[in-house]
């Protein structure tokens, strides 16, 4: 054989029929899928899940069964965040029950809608005023002149304009009111409110800021100031006498 000739072999691959389809590489193995339990394993397991839960159900009480749902929708709630916006109700006090502020002990005893008191507030076109009675003692060591912006009672929800020309007056003479320290008197808190912003019938609600001694924030020295608590009343409102 002559160097560099192709081999005259009649069995050679590239004579036999077919020969020029080149080698032939078989396809890589696939990969053994992860086993599983047979669908009907995992069916039966569920399904025998659901009867036990179904015979623990039978077997509670109607009482047992509110329980269990009232600890769901418990549950529920608080991881949908529902129990973040539960806020504390303000602390209450009722009529003839005395409740302290730290600075005064006030009985609230009731509450009137009227078109004038006495000679001191006028009667005014379009306009009622509110008047709350109450019991008051002074608990601290200096006194309390309720000024024309003083906050001891504040109307919830009621449009008002503070009452001329003292937003506390005496029961007993109409005079302002000045309460000195460990003094109890019967004062009456007094706004101004619309004719129609409430009826004889009706119920408000009065707030009653707790107080501290301390210094103030426009800088007037130290004095008797509103604290972050306070407690609500609500009175049934009465005609006049």
């Amino acid at each position: 054989m002559d160097g560099g000739q192709t081999p005259d072999d009649p069995n050679a691959a590239w004579r036999r029929p077919g020969g020029d389809e080149g080698v032939h590489v078989p396809a890589p193995a696939a990969a053994p899928a992860s086993e599983a339990p047979p669908a009907p394993a995992r069916e039966s397991f569920a399904a025998g899940q659901r009867a036990d839960i179904r015979k623990w159900l039978a077997g509670l009480q109607i009482q047992q069964l509110w329980h269990v749902f009232a600890v769901i929708a418990v549950v529920t709630t608080a991881g949908l965040g529902g129990m973040d916006t539960v806020a504390a109700a303000p602390a209450g006090f009722s009529l003839n029950q005395a409740h302290s502020t730290g600075e005064l002990t006030i009985v609230v005893m009731r509450a009137r809608l009227v078109p004038s008191i006495g000679k001191v507030f006028k009667p005014l076109e379009g306009r009622l005023y509110l008047a709350l009675v109450a019991n008051v003692t002074n608990d601290g060591t200096v006194p309390e002149g309720f000024g024309p912006f003083g906050r001891t009672v504040i109307p919830v929800q009621i449009p008002y304009q503070t009452a001329y020309p003292a937003p506390v007056i005496r029961q007993s003479d109409g005079s302002s009111a000045r309460l000195q320290p460990g003094m109890t008197e019967e004062l009456i808190f007094v706004w101004s409110v619309p004719s129609n912003a409430l009826a004889v019938g009706d119920t408000a609600t009065f707030r009653v800021p707790d107080r501290k001694f301390g210094d103030t924030a426009t800088g007037f020295g130290r004095m008797w100031v509103d604290a972050d608590s306070y407690a609500d009343i609500t009175v049934p409102i009465e005609g006049p006498k």
